[in-house]
Order: C-alpha cells, then sequence, then structure tokens
C-alpha cells in the first residue's frame, strides 16, 4: 500500500528501474533474499525504505530482520509497516 501524507499519486517508470547483471562475479552482487529497495529523492532530500523476503518469518516484530527507521524529517519519509498491529515506521 502506498500512502501520500495529503492524498496523491506515487507513479513508477518501470524504464527507469535498474536491473543487476547476474553474470557478475563481485560477492556484493549476489543476495541471500530477495529484496527491493524504494528510494524516494526531491531537489534536496532523500528517503528509502528497504523490503527483503526472508524464508521462516513471521508477520510480526523479527529482531535481527526488522529495524525501525529513524526519520531525519518527518514530513518527507518513505517506510515500511510490518503486518501485526505495530506503530514504529520500519526502514528494513
Amino acid at each position: 500500500m502506498l500512502k501520500k501524507s495529503g492524498g496523491g499519486k506515487v507513479e513508477f517508470d518501470i524504464a527507469s528501474l535498474i536491473a543487476t547483471d547476474p553474470a557478475l562475479s563481485f560477492k556484493s552482487a549476489k543476495t541471500k533474499w530477495p529484496s527491493i529497495k524504494i528510494l524516494v529523492v526531491n531537489q534536496t532530500l532523500s528517503s528509502s525504505t528497504q523490503i527483503k523476503f526472508v524464508t521462516n518469518t513471521t508477520k510480526g516484530l523479527d529482531p535481527g530482520y526488522d529495524a525501525g527507521m529513524l526519520k531525519a524529517n518527518p514530513d518527507f519519509a518513505v517506510y515500511s509497516k510490518i503486518l501485526v498491529d505495530n506503530p514504529v515506521d520500519f526502514g528494513l
């Protein structure tokens, strides 16, 4: 669910997405779990959240996997929520 304070619309331009090359041999190019990173940027600010699809985790808080977000600017922030009722905004 995408939610913008005060309403509005969020659109993703598929052509601007970056694809990783599985043929690369860099260690950092290999990941244990599928994930997506959402980054929002304007002229002066940026905010991001990362969502990883980890096996054997729960719909609630999983210490060591879920990390709350420290917001530098609460009026310009993108974050995720866990599925079980929890007031914390998550960056991971």
